[in-house]
């Protein structure tokens, strides 16, 4: 799979998990309540990239945010959290698709997203 161009957005860097793990990292925002209860963990978000360029298919595959207290917080925290990570990668932008043989191909990737407060 190669592409004549970085896809993402705004780079002029050729490194595209450079580029969208930065984006995960400067637009997640971690909720007060997971703040509070220190939740961490990792979330694995999968979405399709179209051979326009658009994405589709945006969804949190697996998580594993720790075992805490099965309280009704800890449990809304959680799925804020999943739904946070949804969104980031939701906004994501690409300049183009991949390519295969010179033809758009639409293609599947798993984002590991690792969450930790410091």
């Amino acid at each position: 799979m190669t592409a004549s161009k970085c896809p993402f957005k705004g780079s002029k860097s050729s490194c595209f998990q450079k580029h969208v793990l930065r984006h995960v990292k400067e637009n997640f925002n971690f909720s007060e309540v997971a703040r509070k209860r220190n939740i961490h963990g990792k979330i694995y978000v999968n979405f399709v990239i179209e051979k326009d360029a658009s994405l589709s298919n945006v969804k949190v595959v697996y998580s594993t945010l720790g075992w805490f207290k099965f309280s009704k917080k800890s449990r809304k925290a959680k799925a804020e959290m999943r739904a946070e990570a949804v969104r980031v990668v939701k906004l994501l932008e690409f300049n183009s698709p991949a390519y295969i043989n010179g033809k758009p191909v639409r293609s599947r990737f798993t984002l590991p997203i690792n969450l930790k407060l410091e």
